[in-house]
């Protein structure tokens, strides 16, 4: 019943535009957010932002083509990109201590993760004929696709998100509350840094198949126009966030 009702949902999605559907999944992060922040304060900041990294590096993993811009672009940029607003917002409340120390809870749980899935991989599983008869014989096979990749995948996203997010806890502090200068520290942190250092790390240097320069640099394109976007609606939020603070 529940999973002929998530189908249906699902399918109704699929006649949405892809550009539609990840604004909306941006404005549910934003949605709680809100709610993290007002009623669990620092602590829920801090959790948002370890779901935050390993959502949208299992996204990294579907790649689509938004219609206006035509080129291929990897899931994960509208929710990663909530994480540098989660990250002003600590800054902002709660210090540059706090935020550095929230970096670091956030990689220490992601790192718990992948060990886990990786030791849940290296279990031998029962036989095909038992998955069968459990109804779950795709189960494995889809964890394995899914979550092989994923160390490669998060070594590239915890080296590029260390980078950028202590470049823009830094570089936020010279920003005065200027709407132009935050939107460059965003641009610098969450584009030169975070964008380009993942994409080369993730899919050329450290892939068993490297990606052509002219898929690493329609990957980096397209993430520049989305995280433009995201980083304009970032600000946005940011600044009723900290005036209504």
């Amino acid at each position: 019943m529940i999973d002929s009702l998530l189908s249906q949902f699902v399918d109704l999605l699929h006649l949405l535009p892809n550009i539609l559907v990840s604004l909306l999944n941006y404005i549910f992060c934003v949605f709680i957010i809100v709610i993290v922040d007002k009623h669990f304060k620092y602590v829920g900041l801090c959790c948002y932002l370890v779901l935050c990294g390993i959502i949208s590096n299992v996204q990294v993993l579907y790649p689509v083509k938004y219609e206006l811009i035509n080129l291929t672009t990897l899931l994960g940029s509208f929710v990663f990109s909530t994480s540098f607003l989660v990250t002003d917002i600590i800054n902002s409340k709660y210090g540059k201590d706090n935020a550095m120390k929230s970096i670091f809870f956030t990689l220490t749980f992601e790192m718990f993760f992948v060990v886990n899935m990786l030791l849940t991989i290296g279990h031998t599983s029962v036989s095909q004929n038992e998955l069968i008869a459990l109804g779950m014989q795709d189960n494995v096979r889809s964890i394995n696709t899914v979550f092989l990749p994923i160390p490669r995948i998060l070594i590239a996203s915890y080296t590029s998100y260390f980078i950028s997010q202590s470049a823009e806890v830094l570089l936020l502090k010279r920003a005065n509350n200027s709407i132009i200068k935050h939107n460059i520290v965003l641009f610098i942190s969450t584009i030169l840094l975070d964008n380009i250092v993942f994409t080369i790390l993730a899919f050329y240097l450290l892939a068993s198949q490297p990606a052509s320069w002219n898929e690493i640099l329609q990957i980096i394109t397209s993430a520049i126009g989305i995280r433009m976007l995201c980083n304009f609606l970032n600000t946005l939020f940011y600044k009723i966030t900290c005036k209504n603070s």
